[in-house]
């Protein structure tokens, strides 16, 4: 690769969460938690080969399509399966793997690909690279990576191991989403045959990672050893990998603790305690983009509709204290709206909101608001406990410093799938008044975390649309000097710290838990499209 990059989501719980809550009024560099604890890129590298290994993964697993990747972390259990042409780095850096690329110019990428092969043995072509990365782009399959085709004119095979894609203006974002599994080849006559059944979790699915599909249940999917892997500088440490769904924290510290399961990312929270003390293995902090956050519904009758509500809220909150109390060692203010792995290259200009509260300026906003429109109805939260108990406290801290400031909250607690499918659905048709992020971006990028906020983004459900925000987002995706690139996306930060279509409150490390006989794992949220399995060995 001959261009490289410099700039890259009761009453007991309540007081719980408040308790000592009284704060006062290029590649990414290493990032550091409040405490000083550097967070990782990666754990040691292993240095044996183990038969088998048991994981777990915090949700049910919805799909096997790369192109779906993103819901519920699934990139998680895909990127051991599917490879993308670039490969992201535990350190978030990019770098060449299907595929070698060069630039013709500053709109025209030519990847090369490889000797790679699919499971069946048969050769990736170009073909294959074309048809993955066209499907991915294309509206109809609604992928949440389209966003980073948006400045693609043209994809096409020069001859069997070359493609050119072609930009309308320079984007220095798409390379890094070529690194992801925004990325992916799958192969084409496999895929087409496969139609609607495509990435089920029956299988079916043709690529060419260190891993096939072995057998699926309700409660796990197995991964076997591709015993023909082309790539022998990162083949298997292990014959296979069992991914075991454990969506509560109380069955996940149970499997954990008594080595029945090995490692898991982002385990729930409120499994911490219980795996922070076991003898069984050990936490590790690694660098993320993830955060906690609420975001704003649809503005239409919604009594967030005036921005300085939102304000008033945003300075209510007490970030430090419940960050801490929450999310434990793993979680700090959020004092902007980017997570830890971005704001590190941005510096200090970055923080745009204090770590602890100003109840006076939130009160006397709230106090202008309803001397001007009256008293407001209740802001209703849609939110479902059923992801973690983290959310819920979330909630009802949220819920508390509404009701100090004198504006009343009704919480709507959902189970995972209504809340999901009302989530869906409010992509075209947004019903609820505030609902929460809790999760961030593969790419550790600024632009990664401001398309959400622009005109028909999957999560703009405020319909929000800036002038000021799109330039920013259009020069930082499109300029050349890292420098322009950093002052666009604080440009961008300052409106939306004034709009607030969004109001972070805690970044989140990654979690991992791994078990002591094992290492090898990155430990950075860069595991999401990473094919971390292929990596973990024996001590």
């Amino acid at each position: 690769m001959k261009r490289s990059l410099l700039l890259p989501a009761a009453a007991a719980s309540l007081a719980l969460v408040l308790a000592g809550c009284a704060s006062g009024g290029g590649t990414p560099a290493p990032t550091s938690s409040d405490d000083g604890a550097e967070l990782l890129t990666s754990t040691p590298t292993a240095s044996s080969a183990v038969d088998e290994i048991s994981w777990g993964y915090n949700a049910e697993l919805p799909t096997l399509d790369p192109a779906q990747s993103i819901s519920r972390n699934a990139g998680q259990v895909i990127a051991n399966l599917c490879e993308p042409l670039l490969i992201t780095q535990p350190d978030f850096s990019v770098e060449d793997n299907l595929a070698s690329l060069e630039y013709e110019d500053d709109t025209t990428l030519v990847l090369t690909l490889k000797d790679a092969t699919f499971w069946d043995g048969s050769p990736v072509t170009a073909d294959d690279a074309v048809y993955s990365l066209e499907r991915t782009r294309d509206p109809a399959q609604a992928s949440e990576w389209a966003p980073y085709f948006a400045n693609v004119t043209s994809i096409t095979a020069r001859d069997d191991q070359t493609l050119a894609i072609t930009l309308s203006e320079p984007d220095f974002v798409f390379e890094r989403a070529l690194g992801t599994l925004a990325g992916a080849v799958m192969q084409r006559e496999f895929s087409e045959a496969a139609g609607d059944q495509l990435g089920s979790l029956q299988g079916n699915l043709m690529c060419s990672g260190p891993f096939t599909f072995e057998s699926s249940t309700a409660s796990s999917i197995t991964l076997a050893k591709n015993a023909d892997y082309w790539n022998s500088e990162r083949e298997p440490l292990t014959e296979r990998v069992t991914i075991n769904y454990l969506v509560d924290g109380a069955t996940a510290s149970a499997a954990l603790t008594a080595g029945d399961v090995q490692g898991m990312y982002t385990f729930p929270a409120d499994a911490t305690d219980a795996l922070s003390t076991s003898s069984a293995g050990e936490i590790y902090l690694g660098q993320s983009t993830s955060q906690f956050s609420f975001i704003i519904g649809n503005l239409e009758d919604n009594p967030l509709e005036d921005p300085r509500l939102r304000q008033a809220l945003s300075l209510g909150m007490d970030r430090a204290a419940v960050a801490s109390k929450v999310f434990g060692q793993s979680g700090t203010a959020a004092t902007s709206i980017y997570g830890t792995a971005i704001t590190s290259q941005l510096g200090d200009e970055a923080a745009v909101f204090a770590p602890g509260p100003d109840l006076e300026a939130a009160q006397a906003l709230v106090d202008e608001v309803i001397a001007e429109k009256g008293e407001q109805r209740p802001i209703v939260i849609s939110y479902t406990t059923g992801v973690g108990p983290e959310v819920g406290q979330m909630v009802l801290y949220l819920q508390q410093v509404a009701e100090q400031l004198g504006l009343a909250v009704e919480l709507n607690d959902q189970p995972p799938p209504v809340w999901i499918e009302g989530i869906m659905a409010a992509q075209t048709n947004p019903s609820f008044d505030l609902t929460f992020g809790y999760g961030g971006p593969v790419i550790a990028d600024p632009v990664a975390v401001l398309i959400d906020f622009q005109p028909g983004a999957i999560s703009n459900y405020t319909g929000y649309d800036n002038e000021i925000v799109n330039d920013a987002i259009a020069t930082a995706r499109s300029a050349s000097d890292p420098a322009e690139r950093a002052e666009a996306a604080l440009a961008a930060q300052e409106q939306l710290a004034a709009d607030l279509p969004r109001i972070p409150v805690a970044n989140v490390a990654n979690l991992l838990f791994m078990s002591n006989d094992l290492t090898g794992a990155p430990a950075s949220s860069a595991a999401n499209t990473y094919p971390w399995a292929a990596v973990i060995g024996g001590r």
